[in-house]
């Protein structure tokens, strides 16, 4: 009896499939193990089959977490850097009593038509291009670097491309209050952005809209306190001194002012482009 038993636990057949059971085993611990060890950013199985050289078979067993990938981001640039504040706003000056001074007819006419003086209510007084201003040429530079920077941190190849200001101006809102933009975005950049100059927690501010307009058409109500994938709009307080970069196709808007304290900021809008060069 005792032989018998013996003789069944070195059977070939038994040993060959006890042997395999192990390796199995070790195989899915170990395969298991290195999944959530060291694949915790490629949790799809077709990555982690291609990294691993693996089967379909090796993992269908293994639950894996899920995985969140934020596709076709929108990123917003900001930067408190005060550096600028007092020069810009110095030479601001000048560009915004020209504008205030351009914008006279407009407000005198509308009094006129409205038989009252509404002094320049709804009036955004808005600078010619400063983009040949040498006295900003510091200033330029830091824009088309950080812009030149984001673009190539984004990912885009910028080999042979050069920078260019499309739009640089400043622009304060009425005293009188009644300032606003409406949303937009810029055509034919790929930088926009804002220097704030003058503003505080009574002024206006801008917003950023989520630029997919397929989101809206099948947009659900909100939670109150949503953010990030539920939220559709974005208020972004700024503080004077402050820079903001984002992608053109951004869209954005600056919500209505009271005209309680100044909003003044100088906008800019940054096209990249590749120089044409003819064939020899």
């Amino acid at each position: 009896m005792a032989s018998d038993s013996v003789a069944c636990l070195l059977n070939p057949g038994l040993i060959c499939t006890f042997v395999n059971g192990i390796l199995l085993l070790y195989h899915y611990r170990y395969v298991k193990y290195r999944l959530y060890k060291n694949d915790l950013e490629l949790y799809t199985p077709f990555a982690i089959i291609q990294r691993r050289n693996l089967d379909y078979k090796d993992i269908m067993s293994i639950n894996l977490p899920l995985k969140i990938d934020n596709l076709f981001c929108n990123p917003v640039y900001s930067l408190l850097m005060p550096t600028f504040l007092n020069e810009v706003n110095k030479i601001s000056d000048r560009y915004i009593e020209e504008a205030k001074k351009n914008n006279q007819p407009l407000i005198d006419e509308r009094n006129k038509l409205l038989g009252k003086d509404l002094k320049d209510f709804g009036i955004v007084h808005h600078s010619k291009f400063m983009g040949n201003d040498p006295e900003l040429k510091e200033f330029k530079a830091f824009i088309k670097d950080t812009s030149y920077t984001i673009l190539q941190e984004q990912g885009y190849d910028l080999s042979g491309h050069k920078l260019y200001f499309k739009d640089l101006w400043v622009q304060e809102f009425p005293k009188a209050g009644g300032g606003e933009h409406w949303p937009h975005v810029h055509e034919s950049s790929h930088i926009s952005g804002f220097y704030f100059l003058k503003c505080s927690s009574k002024t206006s501010m801008p917003v950023f809209h989520d630029p997919r307009t397929a989101k809206w058409i099948t947009e659900l109500p909100m939670k109150k306190g949503s953010l990030q994938y539920a939220y559709n709009r974005f208020e972004y307080p700024v503080l004077p001194g402050t820079f903001v970069f984002f992608n053109s196709y951004l869209t954005h808007q600056y919500v209505l002012d009271a005209g309680i304290e100044p909003f003044r900021f100088v906008h800019f809008n940054v096209q990249c482009f590749r120089p044409y060069e003819e064939n020899v």
